[in-house]
């Protein structure tokens, strides 16, 4: 019988979130290897059980997605959930699963309730069960002058988990050198992909230089510097330039995250906003683009969070442009080769990194660029390299 992982969560499984899409492909890692997967989850299903089957149609491993019928969305709900949910965790791991000394348990979450559902397993070993760290939130000073209570539990909880876990695997050095001085066993596991796509980089003819920002902007993403840095662009250079923005984003968001209005109103015709694209539609998008922009200031937050957009973009040859701040610049991507690095969210710096990825593509350099890109994503990200490391992370006691 093959070892079982149980993988505890209070996001939706296996899709929802960028958590869900970390967990599915540390889950496909471990799968790989040999070992069963039990991911259990959290997602509120009118009609479904208190505890429902989740699938995911790619899945060829055999892994086991669940979710407890709850929510965590609303102040009263996410109290609940921080403090008490742990015991329907427990519950379901000791009845339906049958948890025992051969399991192992990794947790993935912001709640107490669910770390202590864990630890208080007691036919698991403590050496035997780890927990992932994948952000340093630091209080919003702006918004809450005196008292943050959300923050206040997420603090108390990242500290709990420190000191009561003996193994963790954080997202990043920051995160493990905090781990490491509450005297956990790390293993760093960043954003994974799966690099077994059909993509051939290439580089379109029309003229244009395509950049691209994937998703909703984030507090940990500086627009300011990306939007200012190209309205900073002469007029000849904005011209060449387009700027991608999906999901949620539109000239309304940007106004709220842009210190000059101005600016976004300068290059309102260099923006293309997608929307929500369906799977085919994206991918349309990802062949024809070719940089993904991304500014960020150098503090906790940052260089303790590992942007997934990193690793997925690169996996369709879409280069970096980003800023020099954390483990994707320090540890993976090299300057140059597979990406174009500057200075945190400097936009003198960000406007120059701009200006260079236009002229790669006009010096046809940029295709080599593409092609290194992919080759780091399958090299460095792919989640077939790192199951070994984790599962001889977890079996290690000593």
């Amino acid at each position: 019988m093959s070892s079982r992982l149980f993988i505890l969560t209070n996001d939706p499984v296996p899709y929802g979130t960028a958590n869900a899409n970390y967990i599915r492909n540390f889950s496909k890692a471990v799968a790989y290897e040999g070992w069963k997967v039990i991911v259990i989850g959290m997602s509120l299903a009118e009609g479904k059980p208190d505890l429902y089957r989740g699938y995911d149609s790619n899945d060829t491993y055999g892994i086991e997605y669940w979710n407890i019928n709850d929510s965590k969305i609303g102040k009263k709900k996410y109290l609940k959930a921080y403090l008490g949910i742990g015991e329907k965790y427990s519950k379901y791991l000791k009845t339906k699963f049958k948890i025992s000394k051969e399991d192992y348990i990794l947790v993935y979450s912001d709640e107490v309730g669910t770390d202590m559902a864990a630890l208080n397993i007691r036919e698991v070993p403590s050496l035997n069960k780890a927990y992932c760290e994948v952000e340093w939130l630091q209080r919003n000073r702006e918004k809450y002058k005196y008292i943050d209570i959300r923050h206040m539990l997420w603090d108390f909880g990242f500290k709990y988990r420190a000191k009561m876990f003996k193994k963790a695997i954080p997202i990043s050095k920051n995160l493990e050198l905090f781990c490491i001085r509450n005297h956990c066993k790390t293993l760093i596991v960043p954003a994974l992909i799966d690099a077994n796509i059909d993509n051939t980089p290439s580089v379109t003819d029309d003229g244009l230089v395509h950049f691209i920002y994937p998703g909703s902007a984030t507090n940990k993403d500086s627009f300011d510097c990306m939007v200012t840095a190209f309205a900073n662009l002469n007029p000849d250079e904005l011209k060449k330039i387009r700027f991608h923005l999906t999901g949620k984003m539109t000239k309304e968001v940007l106004y709220t995250v842009v210190n000059n209005r101005s600016y976004v109103d300068a290059i309102e015709n260099n923006l293309v906003f997608h929307g929500w694209l369906g799977y085919e539609e994206l991918l349309d998008l990802y062949a024809d683009a070719d940089y993904l922009l991304l500014a960020r200031a150098n503090k906790t937050v940052t260089i303790s969070n590992f942007p997934s957009k990193v690793p997925e973009m690169m996996n369709y040859g879409i280069v970096p442009v980003c800023s020099k701040v954390g483990d994707y610049t320090d540890s993976y991507l090299l300057d140059g080769y597979d990406s174009i690095h500057f200075k945190d969210d400097i936009v003198e710096e960000c406007l120059a990194a701009i200006r260079k990825a236009i002229e790669m593509k006009e010096s046809k350099r940029l295709l080599e660029m593409k092609f290194a890109a992919r080759k780091t994503a399958v090299e460095k990200f792919d989640y077939r390299k790192w199951g070994k490391r984790i599962i001889s992370f977890f079996e290690e006691q000593g």
